[in-house]
């Protein structure tokens, strides 16, 4: 398996342990044409007068191991294609941009014990929606992320709770 494939499959695996601890549900997308890796679905039911039943948000997923920080900031390089897709106004669902950033070495990625296993780095979020067209022969762009940005499981119930109360 080349490198970049492990940090795609290791991306997958760490966002589903989230998924899953938060009780919500992961599901990866067979053909990434439209920007989208994985949806991520609830069974929440609305509790507010503008809320949505049964929730859910289209990730598309980057891993790295490059170092992207600085002064607090991820600043990640996307393709045209990707950032058109994830900004695009015109769709029903939320769409995020999420990155894992990793250390080049992959046994640092988790550490094992006789009875736990630990996951190491974090994943990072944003949303493109409503951010503006690309201009010229442009064919990418760099999107800052401040590295508070991170994806947790508290994110993530907060996210789909809101969404459950006020919609999207």
């Amino acid at each position: 398996m080349t490198s970049n494939l492990q940090k795609e499959e290791f991306s997958i695996a760490y966002l589903h342990t989230l998924v899953s601890v938060a009780g919500l549900k992961l599901q990866h997308t067979r053909i990434d044409d439209n920007s989208i890796d994985c949806s991520i679905e609830s069974s929440i039911k609305s509790t507010g007068e503008n809320g949505k039943d049964f929730p859910d948000i289209k990730v598309q997923l980057k891993a790295t191991s490059k170092n992207l920080i600085k002064d607090g900031i991820i600043k990640f390089q996307l393709k045209k294609k990707n950032y058109d897709d994830l900004r695009t106004p015109k769709v029903t669902t939320p769409r995020f941009l999420v990155i894992l950033l990793l250390p080049q070495d992959d046994t640092l990625w988790i550490k094992e014990e006789s009875n736990k296993t630990e996951l190491y780095y974090k994943l990072y979020y944003t949303s493109l929606r409503g951010c503006p067209p690309l201009v010229g022969e442009q064919q990418g762009v760099t999107i800052e992320i401040p590295i508070e940005q991170t994806l947790t499981v508290d994110k993530l119930k907060d996210m789909f709770n809101k969404f459950a109360k006020e919609g999207v």
